[in-house]
């Protein structure tokens, strides 16, 4: 058309967006966040199945990469699947059509997979553990307590013992 810089014989449209040098076909971001094998477990605890008595347990969900391929065990499911990693955002193929996927946020640290929040476990991070709450004022008197239930909040924790 005159006036247009398309070259004759292109498939180019004139007045399109598509500009010599444009991002239009530039490579996707590397994701260098995730690197394997990495774990991941979920800042607060959610509904893991059944107890024996007919209610609902609660666990710490988790979510692993290694091999080319991801692990989400969650609620009492483990689903795994090759996955893949673009700048922020990761995606695992369990198996045709469904997909799940998260974004990554380095600034808080967190892996918001599927609507839940994760985050990364150290290496040498102690395993978790939790002890009968013994104070009497306070609100979880009686019941386990972990300093995971606490994740992303401020607390302070002293441990003692006396016979």
């Amino acid at each position: 058309t005159a006036g247009d810089d398309d070259t004759a014989g292109d498939d180019d449209t004139a007045g399109d967006d598509d500009t010599a040098g444009d991002d239009d076909s530039s490579p996707p971001a590397p994701c260098t966040w995730l690197v394997e094998p990495a774990e991941f477990t979920s800042v607060t605890q959610h509904e893991c199945g059944m107890t024996p008595g007919g209610g609902l347990s609660y666990c710490y969900w988790s979510l692993q990469f290694a091999g080319g391929n991801y692990e989400w065990a969650h609620s009492d499911v483990i689903e795994v699947g090759p996955y893949s990693c673009t700048g922020i955002t990761v995606e695992g193929y369990p198996a045709p059509p469904t997909t799940y996927g998260g974004t990554w946020n380095a600034a808080t640290g967190v892996l918001t997979w599927e609507g839940v929040d994760y985050v990364a476990v150290v290496a040498n991070q102690q395993a978790d553990f939790s002890l009968i709450d013994q104070n009497p004022t306070s609100a979880t008197t009686g019941q386990p307590v972990s300093p995971r239930d606490y994740l992303q909040k401020v607390s302070g924790w002293y441990f003692g013992h006396a016979t």
